[in-house]
């Protein structure tokens, strides 16, 4: 490396919240460095360790529990289900779903996907606020 030049080093999914049980073992192994070990053989024999299958299974059966939603975000899925018919404009849907990613301890990107990504996630978050709503309402 040329002097004066810095290494830049890209953040990792470390810091992030673990989905689940795979995502909690994913960073223990990067952690110790068994993920490199069995990258390289991975690479070596150019068989499939087929970690990203087995992260993703221990994550669908042991997901993290849902989070309380907080006052402010309480109140702005109120005013977007009382205002929109499930449909959200790019600025909208940031606040979804940033508000989404905290609740459901899941990585939710803030650029529009695709639509049935969209809809499953007002869907979800529609579940959330409709409890809160039932749990109000009592």
């Amino acid at each position: 490396m040329a002097k004066g030049k810095k290494k830049v080093v890209k953040k990792e999914s470390a810091n992030l919240p673990s989905e689940g049980l795979g995502d909690s073992i994913e960073k223990i192994t990067k952690a110790t460095g068994i993920k490199k070990v069995v990258e390289a053989v991975s690479k070596a024999t150019g068989l499939d360790c087929g970690c990203d299958k087995r992260k993703d299974k221990l994550n669908t059966l042991f997901h993290f529990p849902v989070k309380c939603l907080e006052e402010n975000e309480y109140e702005y899925l109120k005013d977007f289900f009382v205002n929109n018919n499930d449909q959200c404009t790019h600025k909208q849907w940031i606040t979804l779903s940033t508000i989404a990613s905290r609740i459901f301890n899941k990585r939710i990107g803030t650029s529009m996907g695709c639509k049935g990504c969209i809809i499953e996630v007002v869907g979800r978050l529609r579940k959330v606020y409709d409890a809160y709503e039932e749990k109000n309402n009592k």
